[in-house]
């Protein structure tokens, strides 16, 4: 914090706080001194403002991720009840396709934005990253006229997959921005944003599917609209500092933090560090990044986020997310679609907040295993819950009724709803966001480009697996055994953690380095 003064006058001190100061303003009112007079020095403040409008349009892109990771919940259900065109109808097979294209495509979007974020801005890549969306969900919507049904289904899955190619696109894009318009006090609060706009995005489609008469394809054109929404308002953002300076935009790199930090806020101390930290760290060649993973400060960290990012997804979040509509079904809950709102929309919303206040407090490595043990218990009652209300198992019920076998259903659904909201909630407080800030805390700056890009490959192929292969999966074995896989999955995860994960919670980047140069380098502290 910067304080100007006249002389005479004291300076504020640093920790003092006016009571009629603003978060949102970027001047303090001077204290008053013993004889109730005001004192003429005013601090400056950093100002929030800017940067939270900047960061909620941003954000955008990372609810549309939501959207598309919640889109199959609600479109299958269409897609698969097709009566007066039966021939339309999506098979097993071609669900499960669907559900796995926008994970496929991804993986095509990450590294296509993290280019183009290197070489156009942070800004191009953002912008860029709303066209996929664009043209897949209009193909969607445009799909709906086409009167032969082969074409149909092509022009539907190729809308999907592009899609994806903007979900893969936007969680690499989204989170870099993020970074670098926040100023290093605000980082930790300004990086949650991307995930709780995903799980705003889950809540969305959510919504939209539960309402009655309101197909996949009304969805779409909304989702078009806050495309299109999202595009107009980024025309009127800055691009971030950080890119700005390592093209030598100096002049523009200054307005930019003028107008993040406010127009009479001391930004030469910013600056400085960020051309100190770009001529220390600079952007490595495709080969020069290959050798450097080659050493064991940065290869043992990444071959650990990896694992870490391949837990993430195979412990049921994308079965949960992208299908809960048909599990609750599947699982005899009435008013499935609603229900999928508020079990894992809402919850996921609330939890994911809870995480943005304690990640700092309770520490990377704890809220793992705790998140971990809970997603266990979750996968673990929600398979039981299926097994118990088997139509084998609720025949044989002793209920007095002519309906036995449905109201024996009937009163185990409550089982499923509570078990999944558990897993989500579970999931929200620590592998849905933690993983991401170790992604950026283990791998070091000057190959975070490349180590990410190769993690993030790992997440969203795993999550192609998950979402292409559950149906069928789940079809064969039966859903309880599916969810009981899952489970299988979530204690290798919390052993992984406890022997391998190290704690990076109050170290700075140059420990967690030190610590995997050294010979010691795997810790279960």
């Amino acid at each position: 914090m910067q304080s100007d003064s006249k002389p005479g006058n004291s300076l504020e001190p640093d920790n003092s706080r006016s009571k009629y100061g603003s978060l949102w303003s970027n001047e303090v009112p001077s204290p008053m001194d013993k004889s109730g007079s005001t004192q003429i020095t005013s601090a400056i403040r950093e100002r929030i403002w800017a940067v939270f409008v900047s960061a909620a349009i941003s954000s955008l892109p990372a609810l549309l991720v939501g959207c598309t990771l919640a889109f199959p919940s609600g479109a299958l259900l269409d897609l698969t009840d097709l009566e007066p065109r039966k021939d339309f109808k999506f098979d097993s097979v071609l669900s499960d396709v669907f559900g796995a294209l926008a994970p496929i495509g991804a993986l095509l979007g990450a590294p296509l934005a993290g280019w183009i974020a290197d070489h156009a801005g942070r800004k191009a890549a953002l912008m860029l990253v709303g066209l996929p969306y664009l043209i897949g969900y209009l193909m969607m919507v445009c799909a709906t006229i086409i009167p032969h049904p082969v074409a149909f289904k092509t022009v539907t899955l190729v809308g999907r997959l592009s899609t994806g190619v903007g979900l893969g696109g936007s969680c690499l894009a989204t989170p870099v921005y993020l970074a670098e318009i926040s100023s290093k006090k605000l980082r930790g609060v300004f990086s949650f944003f991307t995930q709780v706009f995903l799980r705003m995005g889950i809540l969305l489609i959510y919504l939209l599917s539960s309402i009655e008469d309101f197909h996949y394809y009304n969805s779409s054109l909304i989702l078009i609209g806050i495309v299109a929404l999202f595009e107009l308002l980024m025309l009127f953002l800055y691009d971030s500092p950080r890119w700005l300076l390592a093209q030598n935009q100096r002049a523009e790199a200054i307005k930019a933090l003028k107008f993040l930090r406010g127009p009479k806020y001391e930004i030469d101390n910013e600056l400085i560090t960020i051309e100190t930290e770009s001529a220390k760290y600079p952007r490595l060649t495709t080969t020069q990044a290959l050798l450097e993973l080659r050493k064991k400060p940065i290869l043992l960290p990444l071959l650990i986020i990896c694992t870490v990012m391949f837990f993430q997804q195979i412990g049921g979040l994308n079965a949960s997310t992208a299908y809960s509509a048909l599990i609750f079904k599947e699982a005899h809950v009435e008013n499935y679609r609603l229900t999928s709102a508020y079990a894992v929309g809402a919850v996921g919303i609330v939890f994911t907040i809870i995480a943005a206040f304690i990640v700092d407090r309770i520490g990377r490595k704890t809220l793992l295993i705790v998140s971990g043990i809970g997603m266990l218990i979750g996968t673990v009652l929600l398979g039981t819950s299926f097994y118990v209300t088997r139509s084998s198992l609720c025949s044989n019920t002793t209920l007095l009724s002519d309906n036995a076998e449905g109201e024996c259903n009937t009163y185990l659904a409550p089982m499923a709803i509570v078990s999944l909201m558990f897993f989500i909630a579970s999931f929200s407080i620590g592998w849905g966001p933690v993983p991401w800030v170790l992604l950026a805390e283990l791998i070091p700056l000057r190959v975070r480009g490349f180590g990410s890009g190769i993690a993030t490959f790992v997440n969203w192929g795993t999550a192609a697996i998950v979402a292409g292969f559950y149906l069928d999966y789940a079809k064969i074995v039966n859903p309880w055994f599916a969810w009981w896989t899952f489970s299988i999955f979530n204690v290798a995860a919390i052993v992984f953690v406890v022997v391998f994960v190290y704690e990076t919670k109050g170290k700075n980047l140059e420990d967690i380095q030190h610590k995997f140069a050294s010979k010691k380098t795997i810790s279960v502290n």
